[in-house]
């Protein structure tokens, strides 16, 4: 899975939290053992406090970037057995 989901920085966001939560439930559900994620967000604070969560998820390699200017990551993530 390779997404770059919505930021949450404009003001239509409600719930950026509440967003990020359901995408990770449902990339744990759909994808296979070993399967990888690749992230690109400027949550970067909030998707690493998630992973506390989802301990079948994995961090492999985590990127800091700058998109337009503002700072943020690519997250490898793998999903665990």
């Amino acid at each position: 899975i390779v997404t770059d989901p919505p930021w949450g920085f404009y003001k239509e966001e409600k719930n950026t939290e509440e967003f990020y939560t359901k995408m990770l439930e449902e990339f744990v559900r759909v994808l296979k053992p070993d399967g990888l994620i690749v992230i690109l967000t400027g949550q970067k604070e909030l998707l690493e406090k998630l992973f506390e969560k989802f301990s079948n998820l994995k961090l492999l390699n985590k990127y800091s970037v700058l998109v337009s200017g503002k700072k943020a990551g690519i997250y490898k993530i793998e999903k665990q057995q």
